[in-house]
């Protein structure tokens, strides 16, 4: 069983936040400046899904 100390998952789950903010803000930066050419949630989840599988795939 691959176990996990309590200081680890707090570092995993600041990167993962840090990361959420990041992708959140230049989202919102994107339909505040050019909404027409923003990408739908269809783009994002197709593309966060592309992302994920290259990810476990290493």
């Amino acid at each position: 069983m691959n176990t996990v100390s309590f200081g680890e998952q707090r570092e995993r789950g600041s990167a993962v936040g840090a990361v959420l903010r990041a992708l959140i803000g230049g989202l919102m930066a994107q339909w505040l400046v050019d909404p027409e050419h923003a990408p739908s949630p269809d783009d994002l989840i197709a593309g966060l899904r592309t992302l994920a599988s290259a990810i476990s795939a290493d």
